[in-house]
């Protein structure tokens, strides 16, 4: 779920590092890599990427009850509400 996805980039450490968020939905957007077709993203760069959906921290307007999120299989950007489970991926 977004609260679980968003609670785990707060609480995330890396390297004694902390101050992790859920990306916005711009920011996510800008990791699709729309010249590929099995993952829209850089396999070098990020090679532990699933082509599930990942949250971003962008809610949909007017209803906040839902919000944007990757799906980097095939590079759509799409919204679903909170509750569904979706996958984090953190930036600082």
């Amino acid at each position: 779920a977004h609260e679980s996805a968003a609670n785990y980039c707060d609480e995330l450490m890396v390297d004694d590092e902390s101050g992790f968020r859920l990306p916005s939905m711009n920011e996510l957007q800008t990791l699709v890599d729309e010249t590929r077709t099995d993952r829209a993203i850089d396999p070098v760069v990020f090679p532990g990427a699933s082509g599930a959906g990942y949250w971003s921290s962008t809610f949909v307007s007017g209803d906040p009850k839902a919000a944007w999120f990757v799906r980097f299989a095939d590079g759509y950007s799409l919204y679903d509400v909170l509750a569904t489970p979706k996958l984090a991926g953190c930036v600082r």
